[in-house]
């Protein structure tokens, strides 16, 4: 008021009783409105029958939030527009403007829709505006960038709201605004940057929305939640200030809604309108709700097209909120058959295609109590005894020392389990395992909840040899083979830890190696040649005090000079004598004599594979 700027009519100091507002009302007239002074809301009065009361409510709200009950009375401006200067001025007093925008889009006294330059704002009242900013500028002593916001009525007349340091007009004049701040804090004057006035010329139109994460629908609450998909628009002239816009973001309701700004920039402001129509339906963003489609219905109403808002367009405009919502139906669709492939079909009665295409295959399990003529177990029934029963029946600890006195070296399958890094670690849950824990009980580890059947060394070391068999992930350890052999091959007398009695661990007779009745001796090395090329996988057998003697003993068999022939390499006698340790693990096993030779095979082909280390 001072440098003769006008401001919106009002009380020149605050007002302590009704009556004392009664000069102003006299001067001005209705409506007016009513502010606190220490903030909060304000109250619009039409009429002089509801100002008493409207004062007494305002006074009371005042006092309740703030303690304070100070008022003022201003002249309340019918439908004005709310139009905001872009300011620039350095330490030497320079000042420029760079153009204005029209806010008058807003909700709450928060934009919504802001356009620059501002549409049919005439030519005079433009630059009144602008010098009026300059002038506020150049007496304050402003420094940098900022914004001097003015509201216009419907008789042209502008009224100064305030000044604030913000960046809005970048899009239609060219200049990096944000660079040119911080070199002007460092020193630099407007005339070393290039920036007068004169040089200065506005071009093109921008429009930029705020888009939101709030329900328009629901008087714009704000949601909350994951955002599951997001896919943001792009290309020419499209320019986006994001926040928290991303998938997997989670929206609180602890801070700001605002999800990112989207501004477009055209030839006019048909142009603008129109790309930024196009970058509101690229949107894709699935979890929350947002304003997108209010911000269409915004863009295509008559008022905005024609660009003449106004600061209560929403609030007057109740068609605004007749919303065309997405029928989102993509993202439900993938829901649904995601959830029909995991957990099949809801409605009673229905199964479904089956998961599995071909005939289903029954494995054959033999009897664990006798292998060779004990009937096999029914896959259909759930195996009942196992390590389990240890832990169910006696306690953890009770289990741990079983594992700690079983004689033999146990294997543990650790594909059935959840939450893991394991082979099915992401792919496996719990219901599914449950699903199948009574066909799959005699065969997976104890991590899913049924029993296993511990798998042997000695059982690895067997598949190794098969023709069909891969070599097993088993660490194999000498001494691991002979406790294991021992175990298996000759029954202990007594045993400890749960009751649980090895399968049999005789390889089906394909893959066992060929006998060793050959009629001569290259036959005989030919056999052994192979077996070394498929004992490939576990060159460590050396390290066990246990072999050195069967393998020097051996040796001493097959090196050359020793006398033997090689069709009796395998004779029984013969490694009975040179490996006494080697064969106390075998003599006793049930094997008939024809099995006996393929395993002492097996044991003599270690020997002379490590015999040469051992040397």
């Amino acid at each position: 008021m001072k440098v003769g700027v006008p401001v919106v009519p009002g009380t020149p100091g605050p007002v302590e009783a009704c009556t004392d507002g009664a000069s102003f009302i006299e001067e001005y007239g209705f409506p007016i409105i009513i502010k606190a002074a220490m903030g909060g809301g304000m109250r619009v009065v039409r009429e002089q029958s509801d100002f008493q009361s409207a004062f007494e409510r305002a006074v009371s709200e005042a006092k309740s939030a703030f303690g304070d009950g100070t008022l003022f009375i201003e002249r309340f401006l019918k439908r004005p527009r709310h139009i905001e200067v872009q300011l620039l001025a350095d330490a030497q007093g320079n000042t420029i403007h760079l153009f204005e925008r029209d806010c008058s889009v807003q909700r709450r006294h928060q934009k919504v829709v802001e356009v620059a330059p501002a549409t049919h704002l005439p030519k005079e009242v433009r630059q009144a505006i602008f010098g009026d900013a300059i002038k506020l500028a150049k007496s304050v002593g402003y420094r940098n960038a900022g914004t001097a916001e003015f509201l216009v009525d419907q008789m042209g007349r502008h009224y100064f709201i305030e000044i604030n340091s913000r960046i809005i007009t970048e899009e239609i004049i060219g200049i990096d605004i944000v660079a040119a701040q911080i070199q002007i804090a460092a020193g630099t004057t407007l005339p070393q940057l290039g920036l007068t006035q004169d040089a200065i010329a506005k071009r093109d139109f921008a429009i930029q929305c705020h888009i939101t994460t709030e329900d328009a629908a629901q008087g714009f609450q704000p949601d909350t939640g994951k955002i599951e998909v997001y896919r943001s628009a792009g290309g020419n002239g499209v320019r986006l200030d994001a926040s928290s816009g991303f998938a997997g973001a989670q929206i609180t309701p602890y801070y700001d809604s605002l999800l990112v700004k989207c501004t477009v920039q055209g030839t006019s402001y048909e142009v603008a309108r129109r790309k930024m129509l196009r970058a509101l339906v690229e949107f894709r963003t699935r979890g929350v709700k947002t304003n997108i489609p209010f911000l269409f219905r915004l863009l295509t109403h008559d008022i905005l097209i024609g660009g003449k808002t106004f600061t209560t367009f929403i609030d007057d405009t109740p068609d605004l909120f007749k919303l065309v919502q997405t029928q989102n139906r993509a993202q439900k669709l993938l829901a649904y058959l995601g959830d029909l492939a995991v957990n099949g079909s809801s409605i009673k009665g229905q199964t479904g295609e089956p998961g599995l295409k071909t005939d289903i295959v029954v494995p054959k399990l033999q009897s664990r109590e006798d292998p060779v003529n004990g009937p096999p177990h029914d896959p259909y029934q759930p195996c009942t005894v196992g390590w389990r029963n240890s832990i169910v029946e006696q306690c953890p600890e009770a289990f741990a020392k079983a594992v700690r006195d079983y004689p033999g070296c146990l294997i543990m399958d650790t594909t059935w389990r959840d939450a893991h890094q394991s082979l099915l670690a992401t792919r496996l849950r719990t219901i599914d395992m449950l699903n199948i824990a009574k066909e799959t009980s005699y065969a997976y580890s104890l991590e899913s909840g049924v029993a296993q059947p511990s798998m042997s060394p000695c059982t690895s070391f067997m598949k190794i040899l098969g023709n069909s068999i891969e070599p097993t992930d088993a660490v194999l350890t000498p001494t691991a083979i002979i406790n294991d052999a021992k175990h298996d091959f000759c029954p202990p007398t007594t045993m400890t830890g749960p009751p649980l009695k090895e399968p049999s661990l005789r390889p089906p007779s394909d893959t066992l190696p060929a006998s060793a009745d050959h009629e001569d001796a290259n036959s005989t090395l030919n056999v052994i040649s192979d077996l070394q090329h498929r004992l490939s996988a576990i060159k460590n057998l050396t390290d066990d005090p246990d072999f050195d003697s069967c393998l020097r003993s051996t040796h001493t068999l097959c090196s050359p000079g020793s006398h033997i022939d090689a069709p009796h390499i395998f004779d029984e006698n013969t490694i009975s004598q040179a490996s006494p340790s080697l064969w106390n693990c075998f003599s006793s096993a049930p094997l008939t004599a024809s099995d006996r030779k393929n395993v002492l095979k097996i044991g003599l082909d270690i020997t002379m594979e490590g015999a040469e280390k051992v040397e």
